[in-house]
């Protein structure tokens, strides 16, 4: 679903900005039954649903403004592989922590080099701003994560004992995450 309201992530705080909010994208074992999301405004803060794409495959909305979703899911889909892709060589491979992080920062900068550079800021909800700041994003959504995992290993605790997680655990387990949400995000798609 994406809705118009007046302030959002890659837009100027003056202008009208586009967020979104996809079920697909949910890192829960299950999608939600519905969405919900706050927005925080004055008495004269107006929110207008623009598309929505609905657990059966319906949309609701103009044309240009459900491709909007669908390109943005699409990059998921794109970005989500990629990313596994990168993960599985590099068990193989065996690169340092290190190295793992430049190739994934690497990889992040080659896909976001694929799209459009978005305008900075945008200034109003053109179509064409808008898919490539939901495409963005979604580069983003997924390298983000990813990356972060092996810049700062994540620390697990399991009663009164706290460890890091070893970059091998880690590499295993963010290779089957992906792997796990890449089959999930494609049984919501239909694939």
């Amino acid at each position: 679903m994406t809705w118009v309201a007046p302030r959002g992530p890659h837009f100027s705080n003056t202008a009208a900005s586009a967020s979104y909010v996809d079920n697909a994208f949910r890192m829960s074992a299950k999608p939600a039954d519905r969405a919900s999301i706050s927005i925080r405004g004055d008495a004269d803060t107006a929110v207008q649903v623009r598309a929505a794409i609905f657990r059966d495959g319906s949309t609701f909305g103009e044309p240009e403004w459900v491709a909007i979703l669908l390109r943005r899911r699409e990059q998921y889909d794109a970005s989500l592989d990629a990313f596994l892709k990168e993960l599985r060589a590099a068990a193989n491979e065996s690169p340092t922590r290190e190295e793992l992080v430049t190739r994934l920062e690497a990889l992040r900068i080659s896909l976001l080099a694929t799209l459009p550079a978005p305008a900075s800021p945008i200034t109003d909800l053109n179509l064409p701003s808008l898919t490539v700041a939901a495409q963005r994003e979604a580069v983003e959504m997924v390298s983000g994560l990813v990356i972060a995992t092996f810049k700062k290993l994540p620390v697990i605790r399991r009663g009164a004992s706290v460890k890091t997680q070893s970059y091998r655990e880690s590499l295993a387990f963010m290779t089957q995450m992906l792997k796990n949400r890449r089959i999930k995000f494609s049984d919501v798609m239909g694939n």
